[in-house]
């Protein structure tokens, strides 16, 4: 995960000329994949309290957050959701 650079790439490669929706869709879809592991850390740390070192250095790499990270980058799921966004226009 390297969302600082999803968002980068994302905007320089689909909102040129600067866009206002255009940009704002491509920083949207550069966030998304990365999304859950936001809210599961963030869940994990300041709803449950889990310790820092428990979530980053065993849940992170757990076969159920994986398998959450794997579906959410799945090319699968994106390009069903592009496929989606092009016959919606």
């Amino acid at each position: 995960m390297n969302t600082p650079a999803h968002l980068l790439i994302g905007a320089a490669a689909f909102a040129r000329p600067a866009n206002g929706r255009i940009l704002w869709a491509a920083l949207l879809g550069s966030l998304l994949p990365d999304l859950s592991l936001y809210v599961l850390a963030g869940v994990s740390l300041f709803v449950l309290g889990i310790p820092e070192q428990v979530v980053f250095g065993q849940l992170y790499y757990s076969s159920a957050w994986q398998t959450v990270f794997a579906i959410d980058n799945s090319f699968i799921l994106w390009g069903l959701a592009l496929t989606i966004g092009i016959w919606r226009g």
